[in-house]
């Protein structure tokens, strides 16, 4: 799928197919998988404590995944990883329907192939095709795939609900057959980016009619990783997307919970996060149409300051529409956050190796993220009160608001005369 002429601008089609996999791999299988290893665990007759191992663990493998998927992309391209990535998924869903008969076996599956699968499928390698394919619509393009994301997240809980009312394994099957077809999908469809196919990015006219039009090409460097690791920016974003990774794992893992303690009612908590789920819908949606006129950065530090607002007023929140207000204020952040984060990396240094720095962060933001949950835990233990870890969050987000005003691009764009604009 290399160096053929291909009429018709071919991004849209690219994001579609990329939509496709969001709405597989991260949507049925992060809010789906929550609802079959629950299904497992009663099916299974498991102790409910090693739906934390499948977690903590699926969170390492998701973690571990980010330089894996970046050596991929350099051996054997964007669509092959995430044909690859697919694949494994559908391999571990498979083992879920089929062989599993215990915990440790599920934890392993899930980690194992679900999580490394959805890393490689999704957060590295699917984005990395965006970001070569679109740069003017390119906040409008991440948040359209992650939009996908939370469409397939509302679908499937009550889809496999239904799926497995006659055997928990039907669903674990029903994922496994979705996911393969997704990876076909992925293989066919997918083109890694437009010179391949002797386009360019946002359907460009060719770069002799623009000089001939402007009298100038403007040239973005592309940074390696080391020389993005030197720049204040690429910490103080990596810092960004570890507070939100931590707030939203916390408040996924804790928040109804909590709620309860403050007296809510279990289906007033469990609404919550319902109401969480639209709310970061928005957000993307939000993020996508504001990122591309106004800098990333400035837009991530409203969604921040937004989680930090929600987090902290979830503390001691015990009226209903405190609660609703607050998870659609978290939904927002976490939103804008997810169309961000990829934005800015591929604004400040470059598409040409997006996939190695972006595959930099995603360890160190998720392996650390999923840590904040089990000191939360420890925390409640101690204390029986998950107020100072909810506390902490907020000052957390908070800080990563104000730095993110800070984040400048780390170099200019600069404008090149051309001796062809004089022809």
């Amino acid at each position: 799928m290399t160096n053929r002429q291909v009429a018709g601008f071919s991004g849209w089609r690219v994001l579609l197919a990329l939509s496709f996999v969001f709405f597989s791999n991260m949507g049925f299988s992060q809010f789906g998988g929550a609802v079959m290893n629950a299904a497992t665990v009663i099916g299974l007759h498991l102790d409910r404590r090693i739906l934390g191992y499948v977690v903590l663990l699926t969170s390492i493998m998701y973690g571990l995944s980010g330089p894996v998927a970046a050596f991929l992309i350099r051996r054997i391209g964007i669509r092959r990883t995430i044909a690859v990535g697919s694949t494994m998924m559908a391999i571990g869903t498979l083992l879920a329907g089929t062989v599993i008969t215990n915990g440790w076996q599920l934890a392993l599956s899930a980690s194992l192939f679900v999580g490394m699968g959805i890393g490689l499928s999704t957060q590295i390698s699917a984005q990395a095709a965006v970001t070569a394919w679109f740069v003017r619509r390119r906040a409008l393009a991440v948040s359209l795939v992650w939009t996908a994301a939370g469409v397939g997240g509302f679908i499937a809980p009550p889809l496999l609900s239904r799926i497995t009312a006659t055997s928990w394994r039907n669903g674990w099957l029903f994922m496994s057959a979705l996911l393969f077809v997704t990876g076909i999908v992925a293989f066919f469809t997918v083109i890694d980016r437009p010179a391949d196919v002797g386009q360019l990015p946002d359907g460009e006219m060719p770069v002799y009619d623009t000089l001939k039009k402007t009298d100038t090409a403007v040239v973005i460097k592309n940074w390696s990783l080391r020389e993005a690791a030197t720049t204040a920016s690429f910490w103080i974003i990596l810092f960004a997307a570890l507070a939100q990774t931590a707030t939203i794992f916390v408040y996924l893992a804790h928040g109804v919970l909590h709620l309860m303690d403050l007296g809510h009612s279990r289906g007033a908590a469990a609404f919550s996060v319902s109401i969480f789920a639209i709310g970061a819908v928005a957000g993307k949606l939000a993020a996508g149409v504001s990122a591309d006129r106004i800098q990333p950065r400035y837009v991530w530090s409203v969604g921040a300051a937004c989680m930090a607002v929600a987090i902290f007023l979830l503390t001691g929140a015990t009226a209903n529409s405190t609660v609703y207000v607050c998870s659609i204020l978290l939904g927002v952040g976490n939103g804008i956050s997810l169309v961000c984060w990829p934005t800015i990396l591929a604004n400040y240094f470059g598409a040409g190796n997006f996939a190695a720095i972006m595959g930099s962060q995603v360890p160190v933001a998720s392996i650390l993220g999923a840590l904040a949950p089990l000191a939360a835990g420890v925390a409640y233990d101690a204390h029986h009160s998950y107020g100072l870890v909810f506390s902490a969050v907020a000052a957390i987000s908070a800080t990563s608001a104000f730095a993110l005003l800070m984040a400048a691009r780390p170099s200019a764009q600069l404008p090149q005369r051309s001796s062809l604009a004089t022809n």
